[in-house]
């Protein structure tokens, strides 16, 4: 492999990679559920948005009904050299934008404890943003992935405490990725050439799920999501200044597959008094299948692998739910998100990976007798991260990362 291939390999695969580190995996789903941090919603049975978390869930529904919300991120989040960075450039800024978190989610009853469902979300959440001439600018200048989820699904009550349900997943995957490339080719001077990566994709997978009603206040859940594989056919280009600049000398198109991981989430609401509910979730996350990734340049054939060594991660959320009244209901919850990159120097800075600490409150209005408005705000906040990452002559930034979000949930749910 020649350097330039070599040089633009390795910047896919530190793209690709960050794009779906564990910020990947977003969980806003549930308009309701975001205020009390998502606590409680893989054994929640009164709300059609669980079925992201749990298909087995709607079971108990004995009519129609659907949950149409909107999430908005935004926040600031920031590279923090530490001084001892070999490479040229200047300051990060706020590197992430604002993005929107489209969901919908219905349940169709058929009668005798046996439902149809549908779940669609969106989420672009995943975005991050440098200047270009910022000093890591051939790590990360934009990366941005969206991803479109389509969930049709079965559930189906075994006896009056017991659910099972099961769902096909079906998602398409977009990518872009621009990063500076500092290489001199075909006899043109030394100088910043601009390479920009585009590809999409769509898999399939499935996910399952129990409901146990263990006792008469007691709500159990348990669900599995299926390990989903990705086949990425990415289009390059290249530019210098205005011009393009011929791609093939750059190491041209490239084909990637990349396998997300499996999950287990396990749920408990408790009702303490008809008013009062206390819920708790726990979720894993099999991020150790990110062992290593290789991307394949179409031009020449040439692979190249990058060792990731990433590990299984936790989550962990507790929260509260108040029925004020027959119109209005209060929720609060907190959870741990932990990291899954825990070396720096595996890091990377499209999205860096580190621990997050949630803190959400939220409430619903009865506004009619079929129809109800929520609203929750969270605040994310990301412990600080080391970065240490290298180029391939040598030169290396190192430093941390640091910032926070807030997230705005605003929903309905209709009972035809």
């Amino acid at each position: 492999m020649n350097f330039l291939n070599k040089l633009s390999a390795c910047a896919l695969v530190c793209g690709i990679t960050a794009a779906f580190a564990a910020g990947f995996s977003i969980l806003e789903q549930s308009p309701s559920g975001i205020g009390r941090a998502l606590a409680g919603m893989t054994a929640e049975t009164n709300d059609p948005s669980s079925l992201y978390y749990n298909p087995s869930s709607v079971a108990w529904f004995d009519h129609p009904s659907l949950v149409l919300g909107t999430h908005i991120l935004t926040g600031n989040c920031r590279f923090h050299d530490t001084g001892h960075s070999t490479m040229d450039g200047g300051k990060s800024g706020d590197i992430i934008g604002t993005s929107f978190i489209p969901n919908l989610a219905y349940v169709h009853p058929l009668g005798d404890g046996l439902t149809l469902n549908l779940t669609m979300s969106a989420t672009s959440g995943t975005e991050t943003n440098y200047p270009w001439d910022w000093m890591g600018r051939y790590f990360a200048v934009n990366t941005s992935i969206a991803v479109i989820e389509f969930q049709p699904s079965i559930a189906y009550r075994i006896t009056d405490d017991l659910s099972i349900g099961i769902g096909l997943m079906g998602q398409y995957a977009d990518m872009e990725m621009e990063q500076a490339l500092d290489v001199a080719a075909e006899g043109l001077p030394r100088n910043d050439t601009r390479m920009k990566l585009e590809g999409d994709t769509f898999t399939c997978g499935f996910t399952a799920g129990v409901t146990w009603k263990a006792l008469e206040r007691t709500t159990l859940g348990l669900s599995y999501r299926s390990k989903m594989s990705h086949d990425f056919d990415l289009d390059a280009s290249y530019k210098r200044g205005y011009a393009s600049v011929y791609s093939g000398v750059l190491g041209g198109d490239a084909d990637l597959s990349l396998d997300m991981p499996q999950s287990v989430n396990f749920g408990i609401v408790q009702e303490l008094t008809p008013s009062w509910k206390i819920m708790a979730d726990v979720a894993w996350t099999d991020w150790s299948v990110m062992d290593e990734m290789k991307v394949k340049f179409k031009k020449n054939g040439v692979e190249s692998t990058e060792v990731m060594k990433w590990h299984d991660s936790w989550r962990f959320a507790l929260g509260t739910e108040y029925k004020i009244d027959e119109k209005w209901t209060v929720r609060a919850g907190t959870a741990f998100d932990e990291r899954a990159v825990t070396n720096h120097y595996t890091k990377t800075c499209k999205l860096p990976d580190s621990n997050r600490y949630w803190m959400s409150m939220g409430c619903s209005y009865q506004y009619s007798e079929h129809m109800r408005l929520d609203l929750a705000w969270t605040h994310i906040i990301f412990q600080p991260s080391s970065i240490h990452q290298t180029h391939t002559d040598g030169r290396y930034i190192d430093g941390k990362v640091s910032g926070y979000t807030n997230l705005i949930s605003v929903g309905m749910k209709y009972d035809f």
